[in-house]
């Protein structure tokens, strides 16, 4: 990810380059991935090493755990499963982003359909990841939240809207072969 940069001139005739925080947490961002399945989150921590070999990568298997993790961890950006064991991730976001503002959260499951997505921008999430996604659209909807603050537009549009009906008169796609 880019880093913006500002130049400073330092005594003695130097120039460096100084970082700000919001910059540094883009280099190496803390990251708290909360999922009930190990195997997936084994997975989606090595795909995040990819584009965040620094990162702090923090894991949580339930809500409980969650939330211990965000009190003590201070991430930048949760990657919220919405099918928890103690929990529904959209349920308990609000009071999540309630008690912590500025906190990004990027929910992930492998539901999908406007109806959630849009549950999901209301909620307060700054992206919704579907869990058959591969490495390039992980690491493109992390970024978007970390460096944008969402990644909606990274969605495919039907995902996000039903599909417009076909007008009478018109031929489905599929007959047009015949």
């Amino acid at each position: 990810p880019a880093v913006p940069r500002v130049f400073a001139w330092v005594p003695h005739g130097y120039w460096c380059v100084v970082c700000s925080r919001d910059a540094m947490s883009r280099m190496s961002p803390r990251l708290l991935l909360v999922d009930d399945h190990a195997l997936y989150l084994t997975g989606l921590r090595l795909m995040l090493a990819e584009g965040w070999p620094q990162a702090d990568v923090a894991l949580a298997h339930d809500w409980r755990e969650a939330t211990s993790a965000v009190e003590t961890g201070r991430p930048d950006l949760v990657l919220l499963d919405v099918h928890l064991p103690d929990a529904d991730g959209l349920g308990v976001l609000p009071s999540l982003l309630e008690r912590h503002p500025g906190l990004k959260v990027l929910l992930m499951s492998a539901d999908v359909g406007p109806a959630l997505i849009r549950q999901a921008r209301e909620a307060g999430a700054c992206g919704y990841l579907h869990k058959s996604a591969g490495p390039q659209e992980v690491i493109q909807a992390v970024s978007a939240c970390l460096d944008h603050g969402a990644a909606w537009a990274l969605l495919p549009y039907a995902w996000a809207e039903p599909a417009p009906a076909v007008p009478q008169g018109v031929a489905e796609p599929s007959s047009l072969a015949e």
